[in-house]
């Protein structure tokens, strides 16, 4: 997977999608002309070969990093000058792309091979945007080897099958793209050795009545199911706070504020500016550059934007009111930067901000623990306890003294009547205080609604209850005994 992104920029630049240059690819290896790179490989002496080696390896290197293809011929340049032979043939971009797609029909043959030698399998897949937003899906195969050579313990792999477009964001869309991913690596009796699924939790997965579950269960009735628990945790927080319009408007601001910033190094120029006005210890993070959040999964990167944004939020403010009267921006840029700034000086923001970040951050440390590689099944429980208890405390703690807010309201300066943050002056100071604090219990019985909702009463917990106090000694072949029973 990891070269998919250099792949389709090469390919961009060439105007040529997926299915031409599959089609490219086979012409190549059916005419086998004497010209093309395979005969080429197949006639050279040792020395040649050698050479076509480093070249294969370069090209990989291109591809593992995801870098552009137009590096292939400047990178071997390079290494020219520092004494490495490569030879003269096939040193330029066009020949670094077809080397990769060797290299990957030689990686599927190997999995191919691999995948048609084992006799159970799990798929795993999730879904993802290319750069034009197309979704699409990354489909992995997971194998174990219960009795590996040199080994005591079981040898379980996960290996990269494929990442499709998804014609339709349905389940059938997703089970047809599966489907196809199985077909294009010809795997022997699929079907049979297919004993698990692991996906998010979303309902195009998990719906028992028209999700993929129900369609992969009506072809083989013995399959297994597995849910991401920290993306169900991240969907249940999704759409429980997404009903509120504060919740929203702060999320919008994370979205608009990363956007503002993101191509202009201009923007940033002026903003680093501002910022090295106020000394150091105003602030309590470091950079300035607002943090991408808004389409991305996991809570604690939201959590992280939040608390860049609101360190230096009266520093964006003032840029954003020097932005307005800017001329070397357009007008309809200095309308939308007027518009920004009218909305987000009123103070409900920052303290809404602040709540967020405290509240946020007991579903950030359950997100982190349940992403852990160490994580086990047995676990989960207690790290939902915890969540409970962590949030059951900020519940029991006055708005005021939340640390968040503390280190926030600190820093706020009165002046006649007015409050001043960062040298910023807000709207509403004492009204907006009083409606935060207020809504502070609701928006903390959401977040535990949506942990209780999602990772309490899910068939996970209670599916392993059973093996809390269960001892596993034997062979593998006994666990797994054990666990189709308590399968049944």
């Amino acid at each position: 997977m990891s070269h998919q992104k250099a792949f389709e920029i090469f390919m961009k630049t060439r105007g040529m999608n997926l299915c031409d240059r599959i089609e490219k690819l086979n012409e190549l290896q059916q005419e086998m002309r004497q010209t093309d790179i395979l005969s080429g490989i197949q006639t050279m002496n040792s020395k040649d070969l050698d050479l076509t080696k480093k070249k294969f390896e370069v090209a990989y290197f291109i591809a593992k990093e995801e870098l552009s293809l137009c590096l292939y011929p400047k990178i071997v340049q390079l290494e020219e000058k520092h004494g490495v032979v490569f030879g003269q043939a096939y040193k330029n971009e066009n020949t670094c792309g077809v080397f990769i797609d060797y290299i990957a029909l030689s990686l599927a043959i190997d999995l191919k091979n691999k995948l048609n030698t084992q006799n159970f399998l799990t798929i795993l897949i999730d879904g993802s945007n290319d750069v034009s937003i197309k979704e699409k899906e990354a489909i992995f195969a997971v194998t174990f080897n219960p009795a590996p050579t040199g080994k005591s313990e079981v040898n379980v792999e996960c290996d990269f099958l494929s990442l499709l477009d998804v014609e339709y964001g349905t389940s059938h869309g997703v089970f047809n793209t599966i489907e196809k991913s199985l077909e294009n690596i010809e795997v022997v009796n699929c079907n049979k050795k297919l004993v698990g699924f692991g996906a998010d939790g979303a309902s195009v997965n998990r719906g028992s009545k028209s999700g993929v579950k129900m369609l992969l269960k009506a072809e083989i009735p013995w399959i297994t199911f597995g849910w991401c628990v920290a993306h169900r945790l991240e969907l249940s927080l999704k759409e429980k706070l997404g009903k509120t319009a504060s919740f929203n408007d702060v999320d919008y601001m994370i979205l608009k504020m990363h956007y503002i910033y993101k191509k202009s190094p201009k923007k940033l120029r002026q903003l680093g500016e501002l910022v090295s006005i106020l000394e150091d210890d105003e602030y309590n993070i470091g950079g300035y550059r607002p943090k991408k959040a808004s389409s991305t999964q996991w809570i604690s990167h939201k959590v992280q934007a939040l608390e860049m944004i609101l360190d230096k939020y009266g520093v964006y403010l003032t840029h954003l009111e020097n932005m307005t009267e800017d001329i070397t921006f357009t007008n309809a840029e200095r309308a939308k930067f007027k518009g920004y700034h009218k909305k987000w000086i009123h103070a409900r923001m920052p303290h809404y901000i602040a709540l967020f970040i405290e509240i946020l951050a007991p579903a950030k440390m359950l997100s982190k623990c349940f992403q852990s590689d160490e994580i086990d099944v047995l676990a989960s429980s207690g790290f939902v306890q915890q969540a409970k208890s962590h949030l059951n405390r900020i519940q029991k703690t006055k708005f005021i003294n939340l640390p968040t807010v503390k280190r926030f309201l600190a820093k706020v300066t009165e002046k006649e009547g007015k409050f001043y943050f960062q040298g910023v002056a807000f709207n509403n100071f004492i009204n907006a205080k009083h409606l935060v604090k207020k809504s502070k219990s609701i928006h903390i019985e959401l977040v535990t609604n949506s942990i209780i909702e999602r990772l309490e009463t899910s068939d996970t917990i209670t599916d392993i209850a059973p093996l809390r106090h269960a001892g596993f000694a034997g062979t593998v072949n006994d666990v797994l005994d054990a666990w189709h029973s308590l399968v049944n």
